[in-house]
């Protein structure tokens, strides 16, 4: 058990001391003014190009509304034409080739 524990106490000091150098070699933040300008810009544009393209959705929404009623009052005629169909006696189609009517040509 003693082993272990020096085994232990070595291991932590070890990943400590990695720890401590992998912090100094990285450098500090520095958030300037220039920098917090910039991010600030970046987040209005951001903000400006999201409530665009929440307009533009809307204004898709509405579009397709709009068709799919069209579409639905279209759709209600052709399906009462078919219905009222059912009572007009069927056309009897007229059998011409094409080769005669290529004759009269």
């Amino acid at each position: 058990m003693k082993t272990y524990g020096t085994c232990i106490s070595e291991l932590r000091s070890s990943q400590s001391e990695t720890r401590t150098a992998y912090l100094k070699r990285i450098s500090p933040a520095n958030f300037t003014k220039e920098y917090t300008f910039r991010h600030i810009e970046m987040y209005l544009i951001l903000s400006s190009l999201l409530k665009e393209i929440i307009s533009l959705n809307n204004l898709d929404m509405e579009l397709y509304k709009y068709a799919n009623d069209i579409f639905q009052k279209q759709h209600g005629i052709m399906e009462q034409g078919w219905h009222d169909s059912d009572s007009v006696t069927p056309v009897t189609p007229i059998n011409i080739s094409l080769f005669s009517l290529l004759e009269h040509i």
